[in-house]
């Protein structure tokens, strides 16, 4: 399993880096984006691939 972090906006490579795990198990390729921005490439992406994107401006909402 391939776990990684990163500070700023999601990108079309961050979503590109978490679908490599769509080959492993689907429920993995997932992107956790807490008070952030996700590119309008990453977006379209990761719709494109299946890859789940999860955001929110404060972290305790990512469970909601």
């Amino acid at each position: 399993m391939s776990v990684g972090f990163c500070i700023g906006p999601v990108h079309k490579k961050d979503v590109m880096k978490a679908s490599v795990m769509l080959e492993k198990k689907k429920e993995y390729a997932t992107i956790l984006a807490f008070d952030v921005k996700v590119t309008q490439e990453a977006q379209e992406l990761s719709d494109e691939l299946g890859v789940k994107v999860f955001m929110a401006d404060i972290i305790y909402h990512l469970f909601d």
